[in-house]
């Protein structure tokens, strides 16, 4: 039911109301017993091969993100940690530590497409997964900004990744 609710809804969203601006991204957990692609759609309907896992320490994680990286890249896919974190991030070095320097030592896992943490929320001053003005990680999430491997939006505009070709 669900290969066919996904499909139903590229498909409707693409060939009916002609939407051509959204990407798909297929963002299961990894079962031990199933593993990534037991509810894949199919290529047809995929545009980014994802994994959501919240860890404080993302370390234990490399495996599973490597078998993500190798099944994108045998796919034609982009690749993403699209859903990661560690709720009231608890370690001032977690940015560098814990989450980015795993991910760029590691040969296959730094292909990753982009790395992105859940949300802080307005109602709950306790459920936050990004740093706010005065948080003690600050200091160390400003040094992944400065980090010449990480990317955020205002650098892809700057290096204009984004620019029209002109016709």
């Amino acid at each position: 039911d669900f290969i066919k609710l996904w499909r139903f809804t590229v498909e409707y969203l693409r060939d009916q109301k002609n939407v051509h601006n959204l990407f798909y991204v297929y963002s299961p957990g990894i079962s031990k017993t199933r593993g990534l692609l037991w509810r894949y759609p199919g290529d047809d309907y995929v545009d980014v091969l994802a994994y959501d896992k919240y860890a404080h320490d993302i370390t234990h994680l490399i495996p599973e993100l490597r078998l993500l990286v190798l099944e994108g890249e045998k796919r034609g896919k982009l690749t993403a940690f699209a859903e990661t974190g560690s709720e009231g991030i608890r370690h001032v070095n977690y940015w560098t530590k814990n989450l980015i320097n795993p991910i760029k030592n590691d040969p296959i896992v730094k292909k990753l497409s982009y790395v992105m943490v859940w949300r802080n929320s307005s109602k709950n001053p306790n459920h936050y997964y990004a740093p706010y003005p005065g948080h003690p990680s600050v200091p160390n999430f400003l040094k992944i900004v400065k980090d010449p491997f990480v990317l955020f939006m205002g650098d892809l505009k700057r290096r204009k990744v984004y620019r029209r070709k002109r016709r």
